[in-house]
């Protein structure tokens, strides 16, 4: 006999499994369904992850060496200017910090403008901002050309002759060192226009992915109420088809009884 629901799907494989069965087929569809929902959501929160990961490794690093370039020329100039003005008779006492002080801002702006330079070319859409990569090398064609003025500069330093290098100084080393004061904020002003972007890509995504599990936790849900409904459906039909034959058996019985009893 042929059982159908009220939807009318056909459930005639189902009659003839016992109960247990049907049980165990029903919590199997539904740990299958979890699983799936379960898995959806992983693979989300991995993506999501990474996308986090890109905008710590790349963006925000990004922020911090454009700020260490925008900060290393001032103080450079600030340390140009005190090595000018140390007179001759004690340049042997006072350089020598101002010096190292100066090497170590050269090598942090230097190492600015690789980070720059590196992680910038690894963002995946990189392309949708090349001017900030035009930036970063405008700003190394600069570092180089200030490292050639910055050696005239300390030579004549070395020399005791304070006008020439403060001539030398003010016409080209600190000029060069404006520039990339003036770039490197530019360049900060892209670095939070990628920033932005990372960040409303990021939420955009995780929104898509809420309404994809939301979709998925319905789909679940229907699947395993059609399923519970499929199994409810047909063991009542077989408990009906039991009770009916329980009846015709009685019916029998009772018949054999009249029968064989004595009159």
């Amino acid at each position: 006999m042929l059982i159908q629901s009220q939807r009318g799907i056909n459930y005639e494989i189902l009659q003839n499994l016992t109960i247990r069965t049907k049980l165990i087929l029903s919590h199997s569809l539904i740990v299958v369904l979890a699983m799936l929902v379960a898995g959806t959501g992983i693979y989300g929160v991995i993506l999501s992850a990474n996308r986090m990961d890109r905008m710590q490794n790349i963006t925000v690093a990004c922020t911090q060496a454009v700020g260490d370039v925008r900060y290393v020329p001032a103080d450079l100039q600030r340390v140009t200017t005190a090595m000018i003005m140390i007179p001759k008779s004690m340049a042997e006492q006072q350089l020598p910090p101002l010096e190292k002080s100066m090497t170590d801002d050269v090598a942090l702006m230097g190492a600015a403008a690789q980070v720059l330079y590196e992680r910038l070319g690894q963002h995946p859409d990189i392309g949708l901002y090349p001017e900030a990569i035009a930036k970063v090398e405008e700003i190394g064609g600069l570092i180089a050309v200030s490292g050639d003025q910055r050696t005239e500069v300390l030579d004549m330093i070395a020399k005791g002759d304070s006008n020439a290098s403060n001539m030398t100084y003010q016409q080209s080393y600190r000029q060069t060192l404006t520039q990339i004061q003036t770039t490197s904020t530019d360049l900060r002003g892209l670095v939070q226009a990628i920033i932005a972007y990372d960040y409303a890509d990021c939420v955009q995504f995780n929104d898509v992915l809420a309404i994809l599990l939301l979709i998925s936790l319905n789909a679940a849900q229907r699947r395993t109420a059609a399923a519970e409904l499929a199994l409810t459906e047909s063991t009542l039909a077989a408990v009906a088809e039991a009770s009916a034959e329980l009846e015709s058996l009685s019916l029998a019985l009772d018949k054999l009884l009249v029968t064989t009893s004595p009159r």
